[in-house]
């Protein structure tokens, strides 16, 4: 099973909800958003409706992503506070972009590791532990992390899947 992050990965999250709460000026290199914006975290959070989930960019990777995947998983986490905004509104966005795509909501993205699972994140951390849980993740490079291009490691993953799918068995 692949799994593909929706924040950050499949979207342009962090800089649209910067751009969303009106900073203009920042680090591109920090990916907390209360780090730029001085605002209680719940705050923050609650000011991200449903309309901002659902409008997020596509990222500049989505294209090549999606175009290169044989079949894939949306496993995106939930903020801590106003999930049920973010909810529906990841739930419109897919069906913007991605409406033929299954979606699972985790926090807990290590859970659904595997040795036949790959996970494409932005998160350092959620790859981290989906690989100590035996998963194999492969780290979206973006400012705020140590990424480094991904596509020709993950091709290389790929293509024994994609040459299993086309053995028939008699």
């Amino acid at each position: 099973m692949i799994y593909v992050d929706l924040d950050d990965t499949l979207s342009d999250m962090t800089p649209y909800a910067l751009e969303y709460l009106g900073v203009r000026d920042y680090d591109p290199t920090i990916w907390t958003l209360n780090k730029h914006i001085l605002w209680p975290e719940r705050r923050i959070w609650n000011h991200l409706g449903m309309d901002f989930w659902s409008t997020m960019p596509k990222s500049v990777d989505f294209e090549r992503l999606v175009g290169m995947l044989p079949t894939f998983t949306v496993l995106t986490a939930l903020p801590p506070f106003n999930y049920h905004d973010c909810i529906n509104g990841k739930l419109e966005w897919m069906d913007k972009h991605l409406n033929d795509v299954k979606i699972i909501f985790s926090n807990a993205k290590e859970r659904y590791a595997d040795p036949k699972s790959i996970l494409i994140d932005d998160s350092e951390i959620n790859i981290q532990r989906f690989n100590e849980s035996l998963g194999l993740g492969f780290l979206v490079p973006r400012p705020w992390n140590k990424g480094i291009s991904i596509f020709d490691k993950l091709q290389l993953h790929l293509a024994p899947l994609e040459r299993a799918e086309n053995i028939q068995l008699h």
